[in-house]
């Protein structure tokens, strides 16, 4: 009974075994079938996905099949899934570009942009003409874009940006989304002081977005608060003639020809602009404001009918300006009245550059020609007070800047003007005031902290010279001039690497034309160009004498009808050494070898001191480069050895000029008009009834001092005696006056002049110092010791000051004196050049 029970029971066994078995391979087959089950992704609710199944079969087959289920998933919504497939399938294809597409896909799907970006980097890599990859990746870009817009990082944005736009992705909204991204970039770099990132920030916009008039209006409204009014003229003019519709552009338009003192222009163009949309109602308040400043009168006739500016005109004085050319400017400005003499703007566009080219008299008298018709104009105003107080008439150009600012008109440059007007009265702490009102207007203004710096320059507090040109150049960086100064502030400080590295960062602006560029190339020690055209205020035409036998005499002074120009060189029969020297520096000045013709015409004069020709031509060299008082004694001596040569007489007035001796360029005026009335028409216009203009005060000391260095102390004494009479609050013009009378063994009058000095101001110890080389130069050792130790005591004495008098000390003498004021010496703060001053007065190592 046993064993068949026992067979019975294992027989069931294995049947239920063998049935197991057989189930788990059906569950198998169907699980490996494509029908979907409910353990697949979008199955029965509440079973789990099987995640690890497709992987099994991932990255097999043919692309398209592998692509199918990647799309497949996107489209269930399953993103993470489709992302597992689709890299499985890069691992195995990395060349399939739909793939590197649908796996950007997902992830974007994910809000994993910045992962994405470079899967459709790649798709399109693989693929560049597939439209659909290229979109997808503008597509990222341009959210990305937004973001960085979400979080204030605007520079990111414009990168983005700049990407799609290059796609040719949407670029209407694109380009206008740069356009205020740009915007928004530039005013942060505004608000960090960054003024010239954000002017390259805008140009950039306009070259990138040339049919955008958003970001010309945007660079034009900068150049405008910078009162850069001739570049932001050439921008708007540009901006509303290919955008007419513009209106925001045209409306910017005519306010700057109000602002340029064009009001007539200004009403024209908003004239034009209110027949197209009468319905503006800015341009209305616009034209209602200009009309309350040329009210329509019965005599406003005649302003309607006369000429407009031209628009080739106007462009053509454009480009002259911008190129520096007040000169050519001018020209064209003379040729267009003498064809149009009722076009009153031309007289005051005139006078503008007659005054930045240097012909003040000229510039005063179209000024005032234009005022006889525009009284009020308080750009003319300003126009006329600043060419008085460039002719040395400063109590008349502060009368008009006073009136412009007692009737609400003035504005930066009237305060900076006045500022200037008594900083040249050596007012110094009324030009404070007025600087420190136009600072409270704009405490940007560049105009103003060059004149504080400049001034602090001149007073020698160099540190704080220094922050006020920083802050100039930070406002004004393409400015030459102020970063002329500011090198040399560093230069004066003691700083020579830092002045040469200031003006190393002025070649991004550098303009051989422009005075300053030049004086920064000849501080690097470099050679200007010789193609560079100066302007007529800086040079003149070096011309040739005619050449006479070796053995005859100087040549004559050509008579005074003889015409200005140059001068034809005859060919003598022979040649002296010396002429052919002449001839050298002659032809080294016409190719621009200023060092050359120095030391040639230099040579010359030390054998034939009263050559006129040299001295003339080696004054024409020193204007060239700028150096006026150099080129002023040149001149001197020129009429001094020929009295009635016009050339040299007109050379002198003009270098006096240059260099701001109004008042001897008057007198010397006066004097060869009185001999000679016939040549009224070839000087300058001092008229005689008015009284004699006052000189820059700053230009009387190194003029003086040269006229020294050179033996020519009977040509200083009357310069510095203008000079206490037009500035009689000046110590340090009685002083210089001492040292003349000094140098002309005046001595008596010399220790007069220099007692008064010191009663005039006991804290400077200059005068002290000067009285007593006067006792010791009369053998008067004690009266002498005792100066010296009075300006020891003196308020102002610095440490270059009591080294001057160490040596002096020594000198006379009181050598345990002179170590006593070493030892005082020692204990100051020292600069690195007065350190070796004082290693090399002492035994110290």
């Amino acid at each position: 009974m046993r064993h068949p029970l026992l067979r019975l029971c294992l027989a069931a066994v294995l049947a239920a075994l063998l049935a197991v078995t057989l189930g788990g391979c059906t569950k198998k087959r169907r699980a490996t079938s494509p029908t979907p089950t409910p353990d697949a992704p979008g199955g029965a609710i509440g079973k789990p996905a099987r995640t690890e199944r497709p992987a099994r079969t991932a990255g097999t087959g043919p692309a398209w099949e592998q692509n199918v289920r990647i799309r497949s998933a996107l489209d269930q919504g399953d993103a993470r899934q489709a992302e597992r497939l689709a890299r499985a399938v890069i691992d195995k294809q990395p060349a399939n570009a739909e793939a590197h597409f649908l796996l950007g896909k997902s992830l974007m799907a994910q809000n994993q942009r910045e992962a994405a970006r470079p899967f459709f980097e790649k798709a399109m890599a693989l693929a560049p003409d597939n439209s659909l990859f290229r979109r997808a990746l503008a597509e990222n870009l341009d959210l990305s874009a937004q973001e960085a817009i979400a979080r204030d990082d605007p520079r990111r944005a414009i990168e983005l940006w700049k990407r799609c736009l290059a796609m040719k992705y949407k670029p209407s909204q694109i380009g206008q989304h740069l356009a205020d991204a740009f915007r928004r970039q530039s005013e942060q770099l505004r608000r960090k002081g960054q003024a010239a990132e954000a002017e390259k920030a805008y140009r950039e916009a306009v070259a990138l977005l040339p049919e955008n008039p958003g970001p010309s209006l945007d660079l034009a409204t900068l150049l405008l608060e910078a009162d850069r009014l001739l570049e932001a003229e050439r921008i708007l003019k540009g901006l509303v003639d290919s955008h007419p519709s513009f209106e925001p552009g045209q409306l910017a338009y005519a306010r700057l020809l109000h602002r340029m003192g064009d009001i007539q222009g200004a009403r024209t163009h908003l004239d034009r602009l209110l027949a197209a949309r009468p319905d503006s109602e800015e341009a209305k308040a616009l034209k209602a404001e200009l009309d309350r400043e040329v009210p329509l009168t019965p005599t406003s006739a005649g302003t309607e009918a006369q000429p407009q500016p031209d628009p080739d005109l106007v462009q053509k004085l454009t480009v002259l300006e911008s190129a520096g050319n007040f000169q050519g400017q001018a020209a064209l400005l003379r040729e267009f009245l003498a064809a149009n003499p009722n076009a009153d703007w031309a007289y005051l566009r005139l006078a503008m550059a007659l005054e930045r080219a240097g012909d003040i008299p000229g510039a005063l008298k179209a000024v005032e020609t234009y005022l006889k018709g525009h009284a009020d104009d308080p750009r003319a105003q300003f126009c006329k007070a600043r060419c008085l107080q460039l002719s040395g008439d400063l109590d008349g150009a502060l009368r008009i800047l006073t009136i412009l600012d007692q009737e609400k008109k003035a504005n930066l440059q009237v305060y900076d003007e006045i500022g200037q007007v008594y900083a040249k009265k050596g007012q110094f702490e009324e030009a404070k005031k007025y600087w420190k009102k136009a600072l409270a207007i704009d405490p940007e203004y560049a105009g103003v902290a060059f004149n504080f710096g400049q001034l602090a320059m001149e007073q020698g507090d160099f540190a704080t010279a220094r922050a006020w040109f920083d802050k100039a150049i930070q406002k004004e960086p393409y400015n030459t001039k102020y970063r002329y100064f500011a090198g040399l502030n560093l230069k004066q400080a003691g700083l020579g690497a830092e002045a040469q590295a200031t003006w190393q960062s002025a070649r991004a602006w550098l303009n051989t034309g422009d005075p300053y560029g030049a004086r920064i190339l000849r501080a690097l020690g470099e050679d200007v160009p010789t193609g560079t055209t100066p302007t007529t205020t800086t040079a003149t035409t070096v011309t040739a004498p005619a050449r006479p036998p070796a053995s005859a005499p100087p040549p004559p002074a050509p008579p005074v009808t003889a015409p200005p120009g140059p001068v034809a060189a005859t060919t003598p029969t022979s040649e002296s050494p010396l002429d052919q020297r002449y001839l050298a520096a002659l032809e080294a000045a016409r190719a621009g070898d200023f060092p050359t013709a120095i030391a040639g015409f230099q040579e010359v004069l030390r054998q034939q001191p009263d050559n006129v020709n040299a001295l003339i031509n080696l004054g024409k060299i020193y204007t060239a480069q700028e150096q006026h008082a150099k080129a002023s004694l040149q001149y001197l001596l020129a009429v001094r050895a020929a009295p009635d040569n016009p050339h040299a007489a007109k050379a002198l007035i003009k270098s006096y000029t240059e260099l701001g001796l109004h008042r001897q360029a008057a007198e010397l005026t006066g004097r060869l008009l009185q001999a000679n009335p016939a040549l009224a028409a070839e000087f300058p216009d001092y008229r005689p009834s008015a009284p004699l203009p006052r000189s820059n005060p700053r230009a009387y000391e190194p003029f003086v001092r040269l006229l020294l260095q050179n033996r020519q102390p009977e040509e200083a004494l009357p310069i510095i005696q203008a000079a206490v009479e037009e500035n009689p609050e000046m110590a340090r013009f009685v002083v210089l006056e001492g040292e003349v009378r000094y140098c002309l063994n005046q001595l008596e009058a010399a220790e007069a002049t220099l007692q008064r000095a010191i009663s005039m101001d006991n804290a400077d110890p200059e005068p002290y110092i000067k009285l007593g080389d006067l006792y010791a130069a009369r053998q008067r050792l004690d009266q002498a010791f005792a100066q010296y130790q009075l300006a020891q005591k003196a308020r102002f004495l610095d440490p270059d000051t009591a080294f001057e008098i160490v040596d002096r000390l020594v000198a006379i003498g009181k050598k345990p004196e002179a170590n006593l004021l070493l030892s005082r010496l020692k204990g100051m703060n020292l600069s690195e050049s007065q350190l070796e001053k004082l290693k090399s007065r002492t035994e110290m190592p």
